[in-house]
């Protein structure tokens, strides 16, 4: 005798069957969304692990950095006034060993200046902090490479905020910081372009004390400001693979000879050390690089 479809044992062994099913495929669903959270979480452990790979990497650079040019600069300096001193007697007719003294002189410059930059990378230097009008800052900066612009016929656009308020920092390193900026826009427009830098500045929350303990905005109720210090050129933009690899020592996109590739890791030393920013990316025009100088919570 065959059951019907109305029999209530079939009925219950049918709902039972069904409830299985359905805590099956329920169970499947759990096991696939945690599989989706332990991969993210695979992810990021691999991404992190990588960072500080990465950074154990750049601080063994910088050891090593330092010990090299602690060991080089003062023989390399006695190489460069030797020398500059057989330039300046070198016999008026004797023009191939002219030429090859200007050679050497200008070889001994440029390892003079890998090794400084090695040193401003890998020595952590004091700062020496006192209040700076931003706007001014970066006025009294842009003359540095006002003969530059000129010669490679690049218009420099200001575009400065008004009533910014004043920023705890070491004026010297942050025009060390500017100068580069200006510098890479200004090579990267041999052609001619435009330069704009424009100055900010926002409210936000304030951030704990940074290691500098340096500070934007004044000693009142109201909500601090971060001050905004952007760098835009029309040149042809950074290469998208190279992006990530710009503040990396040793890295740079210039030809062989006319960089040392360390003038931005230094600059986001220095920002770093100043509890700010140093971003730096392509957009439709060409490069837009922004330094941000952050507020700090003062106790007491």
């Amino acid at each position: 005798m065959g059951w019907s479809a109305s029999d209530p044992i079939r009925r219950g062994w049918i709902s039972e069957v069904q409830a299985n099913v359905d805590e099956l495929k329920g169970k499947e669903r759990e096991l696939q969304e945690a599989y989706v959270v332990l991969q993210a979480s695979h992810e990021a452990h691999k991404s992190a692990q990588l960072q500080l790979i990465h950074v154990e990497k750049l601080e063994s650079v910088g050891l090593l950095a330092a010990g090299v040019a602690h060991e080089v600069k003062n023989p390399l300096t006695t190489l460069l006034t030797g020398v500059q001193y057989l330039r300046e007697f070198a016999p008026p007719e004797d023009d191939e060993g002219k030429q090859l003294l200007e050679d050497m002189w200008l070889a001994v410059k440029r390892a003079d200046s890998v090794i400084k930059g090695l040193l401003d990378y890998s020595r952590a230097r004091e700062l020496f902090l006192k209040e700076e009008n931003v706007n001014e800052l970066v006025e009294r900066t842009l003359q540095f490479v006002k003969h530059e612009c000129d010669k490679r016929r690049i218009k420099v656009t200001r575009d400065f905020g008004q009533e910014l308020p004043r920023v705890t920092m070491d004026g010297y390193k942050v025009q060390q910081v500017l100068v580069n900026l200006f510098t890479n826009a200004t090579h990267a427009m041999s052609e001619g372009g435009s330069l704009t830098v424009r100055t900010t500045c926002r409210s936000v929350q304030p951030q704990a004390e940074s290691p500098a303990g340096a500070h934007v905005g004044r000693d009142t109720d109201e909500m601090p400001s971060e001050v905004v210090v952007e760098v835009q050129d029309t040149g042809p933009g950074i290469p998208e693979e190279s992006l990530t690899k710009i503040f990396d020592p040793f890295f740079t996109t210039k030809p062989t000879g006319q960089g040392t590739g360390l003038g931005l890791a230094v600059s986001r030393q220095i920002m770093e050390m100043h509890g700010g920013t140093l971003d730096i990316q392509n957009n439709e025009s060409g490069v837009r690089a922004r330094l941000v100088f952050r507020p700090v919570a003062r106790g007491g």
